[in-house]
């Protein structure tokens, strides 16, 4: 695999490089703190700008046949946020903080329903491999590896998979990935190193 694979598995090889603060981290904080006196315009910002990457974590962490209950733990992490804002100690953690929120939603949803997670794991990877074998050849080179990785996360655990979206995707530090997922920092450590190892064999098996 070329650029796009490389930094998955090349530079993923030092996951305690520090993050860069970025614009958009900065506009978080500040709507934070215009949330906490009580704008609903920043608070509806917040909801716009965070939304859509809550409703994906919750998703991954579901799996394939618990998505459908994504909205509703969206829903109710949401509501939380709202009703918690003013407790969060520093405006930069909203992220971590927010993910992590929407990850014991999942734990709630899952202890509810009494599933065994296991089964629901082997459930999808079957799924996932049956729609894999239905997949044309991409034209575009870029494409195509865009592609080949989709596919290769998709046939990795759903915590494997929020995992590494959340460190890789959605650039969160080792601490805040461990927030994020209600987990301890070195976890996260020995997840992240395990978690490349299964996606670069993943990704061999499909240049095979």
């Amino acid at each position: 695999m070329k650029i796009l694979v490389n930094r998955w598995l090349v530079a993923s090889d030092s996951p305690l490089a520090p993050m860069r603060r970025s614009t958009d981290q900065t506009l978080d904080e500040l709507l934070v703190l215009s949330c906490r006196n009580g704008s609903e315009v920043a608070f509806g910002m917040l909801h716009k700008r965070w939304h859509k990457r809550l409703w994906a974590h919750a998703s991954h962490l579901l799996g394939r046949n618990l998505r459908d209950r994504a909205d509703d733990v969206c829903q109710e992490a949401w509501l939380a946020i709202a009703r918690t804002i003013d407790t969060l100690g520093e405006p930069e953690h909203f992220r971590a903080w927010a993910y992590s929120i929407v990850t014991r939603r999942v734990a709630d949803v899952r202890r509810s329903l009494g599933r065994d997670e296991r089964k629901q794991e082997g459930l999808r990877r079957e799924t996932s491999g049956r729609e894999s074998s239905n997949q044309d050849p991409a034209a575009d080179d870029s494409a195509s590896e865009r592609e080949t990785l989709r596919l290769a996360l998709n046939s990795l655990s759903s915590e494997d998979h929020a995992l590494l979206r959340l460190f890789y995707l959605d650039e969160l530090s080792v601490a805040e990935t461990a927030e994020a997922l209600d987990i301890p920092v070195g976890t996260v450590k020995s997840r992240l190193f395990h978690a490349r190892q299964r996606l670069r064999r993943a990704l061999q098996r499909r240049q095979t």
